[in-house]
């Protein structure tokens, strides 16, 4: 019976999204997500929450909904689905069945307004033109779900459900949830100080990316204006993992030696710091080119830390995989800041780079709505999100703002520069064309220098050298501090990168009182209101932009550039774009919609990073093997034992 229903169930709901995944269910008898805290009828006519939905006008009586509701209204009560494993209707397994079945009801409830942009906010709408339709996926969630639940997992699994149940009940953490409903437009004021704010990011120093210099920048400004923060990032206990994103020579033995050069850093950039540092462990993945977190970092926020305020940093990047409390509910708000263009990244990877774009796009929408109430995107480079708005919540350096002051007016002794990770997708294939483009259009070789280091600096010497249209362009192959006495004396940037969402190196070229030259592109929208900055559309303008720049002298910048520019304006427009306006009851659908998430990545998906933590261990183990068959011949080669230096 079970293989049966299972079978039938994800049939019927692929087969609905296959024949309707292109049309629009009616919204305007669409029921109302149940709220939690709300109790049963006393005398219900049926404890099948579907069982009276009338989806029958539907179009074509086709779609997803209708598939939906043939599987669904078959379940005469919640608890059929327990007796389906012939299981005690008061079995732990079959509450947790019954908790996972109420929570997907909620979820489908609300199913229609989240794929067709009819959420209850303005800013939770998608634009029109999105080109991802998410109904087949949902679908398939829908049917993976039903058959979760008429199986029986295996011991194994069960064990994995929640580290701290012992006997491999999925835990719903109900003593951490903050009661519903909450007025977001009094705990999104972060202006009221002071407030205890939790950052949490993918990545620490001494890696110098942005998503660890970044949300460091933004805990040192809040504490510096009155809050009260914490700053929690990924520990790499693997001395190999540290080798490939920390400097050379940089390796850390305890969290306590990593904390320092932290603080150290922070406090030559703001003289007087009063916050935290906190780790949870993380694990680097080759694979994402980036931290995963290692198991449950919610865990860490259940005694003594402050639960007011949390800003996740890159929320898509940390709730991926998440089986732990949900972070709408232990913290009163929770804001994410979206760093990185995860889209753009997919499509350009890897044989099936559109369709892990179209999951990707899915999956995001998912767990931002599912883990935040407000949603902050950099720019409009990024996919549309729910709860978010677009602004950008980063500043620069003071650093680079005292050369711009300083400089004031005076002549530059080099020419044109690109500065960035070499990375063929992070705008060096784009530089690349346009250089050769002009020579074929003028005969005019550019000399531009590219500094940077990366894993595509091979490919990109041996193009450069075999174009004599690139013959003027220098390859550094070093990574450089853009502050650097030496890079101070060029006088034009040049950034012509599709997939930034917002490029520092923008902001701190327009800080230091030079040209930017960038592509007409949603990343540069912010950039493009400064006198110092030069949009393109074309080839042909890029030439005359940069022609331009070289033979001109940029304007010295404003009071108000500067402050434009600085981490002190940054942080009041986080301040603003965390604010909802309107007073904000319960989100019924987001909570269901967290519950269903935890539920498949708890049972079902193994952790992205369990399979980086493997792959490390079979290295090991292979490095291992080829030391002692080395020793074995040097043994056999000398007829003695022979150590190993």
């Amino acid at each position: 019976m079970k293989p049966i229903f299972s079978a039938a169930a994800a049939a019927l709901l692929l087969l609905g999204a296959r024949r309707g995944g292109s049309e629009t269910p009616p919204h305007s008898e669409s029921p109302e997500p149940a709220d939690d805290d709300t109790d049963p009828p006393s005398e219900p006519p049926s404890n099948n929450p579907f069982a009276d939905w009338d989806w029958s006008n539907s179009p074509d009586n086709s779609s997803i909904w209708t598939a939906t509701a043939a599987v669904l209204s078959s379940l005469r009560s919640p608890l059929d689905i327990g007796s389906l494993d012939s299981e005690s209707k008061d079995s732990p397994d079959s509450d947790r069945k019954k908790d996972i079945f109420e929570g997907l009801s909620a979820a489908l409830r609300g199913l229609k307004v989240f794929s067709h942009n009819s959420t209850s906010s303005s800013d939770d709408e998608h634009s029109d033109d999105d080109p991802y339709d998410v109904r087949p996926l949902i679908a398939v969630t829908i049917g993976v779900t039903l058959f979760l639940l008429t199986r029986s997992p295996r011991a194994s699994r069960r064990a994995e459900l929640d580290a701290g149940a012992g006997d491999g009940t999925l835990v719903l953490d109900d003593e951490d949830i903050i009661p519903e409903p909450r007025d977001y437009s009094v705990l999104s004021d972060l202006r009221c100080k002071p407030r205890d704010i939790v950052v949490v990011t993918t990545a620490a120093l001494p890696w110098m990316t942005g998503t660890a210099v970044n949300p460091l920048l933004r805990a040192v400004y809040l504490a510096k204006d009155g809050h009260n923060v914490s700053l929690v990032v990924p520990w790499l206990e693997s001395p190999e993992d540290q080798r490939k994103v920390y400097p050379k020579g940089t390796l850390f033995t305890s969290q306590d030696e990593q904390e320092k050069v932290v603080l150290k850093w922070a406090r030559e950039q703001v003289a007087d710091v009063h916050i935290q540092v906190h780790f949870y462990e993380g694990v680097y993945s080759k694979e994402f080119g980036s931290i995963l977190p290692l198991g449950d970092i919610t865990a860490m926020f259940r005694d003594d830390h402050p639960r007011d305020v949390c800003i996740l940093e890159e929320p898509e990047h940390l709730t991926w995989h998440h089986t732990g409390a949900r972070w709408t509910s232990l913290f009163r708000f929770c804001v994410g800041v979206v760093h990185t263009n995860y889209i753009e990244y997919a499509k350009k990877h890897g044989v099936f780079g559109p369709q892990r774009a179209l999951f990707l796009n899915f999956l995001n929408k998912w767990v931002c709505r599912s883990y935040c109430h407000r949603v902050i995107k950099l720019s409009d480079a990024v996919q549309t999100l729910p709860h978010s708005v677009t602004s950008n919540v980063h500043g620069v350096r003071n650093r680079f703002l005292d050369i711009g002051v300083q400089r004031n007016g005076k002549r530059f002794d080099r020419g044109a520069y690109f500065l960035g990770k070499v990375l063929w997708a992070k705008g060096y294939r784009q530089l690349v064309d346009l250089i050769e483009e002009h020579y074929s259009r003028s005969e005019e070789r550019l000399p531009i220098d590219f500094f940077g280091a990366g894993p595509d600096l091979d490919a990109v010497k041996a193009t450069v050298q075999d174009s004599y249209g690139l013959s003027k362009v220098q390859i550094h192959g070093i990574v450089v501090d853009h502050a650097s006495e030496y890079l101070q004396q060029y006088k034009v940037y040049v950034n012509p990168s599709k997939s930034d969402v917002v490029c520092t190196a923008t902001a701190e070229a327009l800080a230091m009182g030079k040209f930017v030259v960038c592509l007409k592109h949603p990343s540069n929208e912010f950039f493009a209101t400064f006198d110092n900055c030069l949009i393109y559309t074309t080839g042909k303008e890029f030439s005359e932009k940069l022609a331009y720049a070289l033979a001109n002298e940029p304007k010295p910048l404003s009071e108000n550039d500067v402050f434009r520019l600085s981490w002190e304006a940054a942080t009041e427009r986080f301040y603003e774009a965390s604010y909802v306006p309107a007073p904000s009851g319960s989100r019924g659908v987001d909570s269901a919609l967290a519950l269903t998430h935890k539920t498949i990545c708890a049972t079902l998906v193994t952790p992205p990073a369990n399979n980086a933590v493997r792959a490390r261990y079979r290295a090991e183990k292979r490095s291992r093997k080829e030391v002692a068959r080395e020793r074995k011949r040097r043994i056999h080669r000398s007829g003695r034992k022979v150590p190993i230096s």
